[in-house]
């Protein structure tokens, strides 16, 4: 009886395969280290080890040891030779992410779950996927510094500086709010509660907000 023929090229075709997945694993542990505190003290204070970063943090020493070693693996974490500052620091590539943490909290804090439930909320008569709202309007606020923020501004320029109130409708954390008010310290401000009741103010009002 012959033996199958060999495919030569099996494995490299098996890597390109599942890309997806390795990325898949790849956006929840960066999510998981911009998330939990552990981006920003390594960044702070580059030379940790492990084990004092998962003691400040309340994580599994041996698990999170692991983590560090696929950061490293993918680029994001490195860790110096004896000598030098021992432990872990931040790679160039890992430092660069830090403007787009709000896009990990809203897309993979957020939706995850949502993508996890693709095959049962296809179903014929099935109900719509959940999400995880804390982190959707936390990610949308923070996205919202880099595009609907400025184009407020750019609008309240337009508008007469004095008794100007802007209203959150809701749909966010309200940093996005908070963030107007710091840079106008003129502005007053209200946010809606519930189903669109809530505070209301006096005077001019107009409407802006973050995604939701």
């Amino acid at each position: 009886m012959n033996n199958p023929a060999v495919e030569t090229d099996f494995e490299h075709r098996l890597v390109e395969a599942i890309q997806p997945i390795r990325h898949l694993a790849l956006a929840h542990a960066l999510y998981t280290v911009l998330d939990n505190g552990v981006y920003q003290t390594v960044k702070a204070e580059p030379g940790l080890t492990s084990a004092a970063i998962a003691e400040r943090h309340g994580l599994d020493a041996e698990r999170f040891a692991g983590l560090c070693l696929y950061l490293a693996n993918e680029g994001y974490f490195a860790q110096r030779a004896k000598g030098a500052q021992e432990g872990w620091h931040l790679t160039e590539k890992a430092k660069a992410l830090e403007p787009f943490q709000p896009w990990y909290t809203l897309l993979v804090g957020g939706y995850a779950q949502t993508f996890g439930q693709l095959g049962e909320v296809l179903k014929h008569g099935a109900p719509f996927a959940t999400r995880d709202g804390a982190k959707v309007g936390a990610g949308s606020c923070g996205m919202s510094m880099f595009d609907a923020l400025p184009l407020a501004d750019r609008l309240l320029n337009t508008l007469p500086a004095q008794d100007l109130t802007v209203v959150d409708l809701g749909c966010g954390d309200a940093a996005f709010l908070t963030e107007l008010v710091r840079r106008r310290p003129g502005l007053r401000r209200g946010r809606t509660a519930g189903r669109g009741t809530g505070r209301r103010d006096r005077g001019p009002r107009h409407r802006t907000g973050a995604r939701g």
